[in-house]
This record gives structure tokens, sequence and C-alpha cells, in this order.
């Protein structure tokens, strides 16, 4: 199969230039006004609907995996959070290098 594409991971509108890349808020599922952490938040939960095992399987160029983690609650400054983890696994042939390398995906 092909590598995955924008539009199949981050939704119909996302696009790219040579030198930027635009993403929808709406296919994102925010409003109009997002702070840095609902972006970015929004992100991991958008690209976890088509980067995972179960869609891996369906599709071998897929290189990148998101699995759920566990939930857990923590304390910070006298309050109780509840603390949901995402588990980011990037994939590649073995070439004993620990660097994440964004071209190699």
């Amino acid at each position: 199969m092909a590598e995955p594409t924008l539009s199949q991971v981050f939704g119909s509108n996302s696009s790219q230039s040579n030198t930027q890349v635009f993403l929808d808020k709406e296919d994102l599922g925010l409003s109009a006004e997002s702070s840095a952490e609902q972006i970015f938040a929004a992100i991991i939960v958008r690209a976890s609907i088509y980067f995972n095992e179960s869609e891996q399987l369906n599709n071998s160029d897929i290189q990148i995996i998101i699995e759920q983690g566990f939930t857990s609650l923590v304390s910070r400054n006298d309050l109780t959070y509840r603390e949901k983890q995402r588990i980011i696994k990037f994939q590649k042939q073995d070439d004993e290098s620990d660097e994440i390398i964004p071209e190699d995906y």
C-alpha cells in the first residue's frame, strides 16, 4: 500500500506547500480560539485514528503507531489531575540509531 496521506491522517481540508503544512481546525475538532496545548492534543488524537496497530495490519507502509497508555491520577499544586498517556512508536528498519529523523518515516 501507499504511505498515508495528509488527508487520511488529518482530514480532507489538510494540505501542504513546499514550506508550510495546513491543518483545518474543524478537521481537528477545534474551535476558533485554541491554545497551543489544545492544538497539539488534537493532532495526537486525530493521528491516532489512523496511526494504530489495526491500520498497520492493513497498510505495512504505516511506520508510526500511537497507543493508549495508562490513565492515572497525579497531584500537582494541591490539585488532582487525571493523566492520560499516549505512547508514540516510530518504527524503521534497524540502523542502530536512537535518533528520530522525521524524513525516515
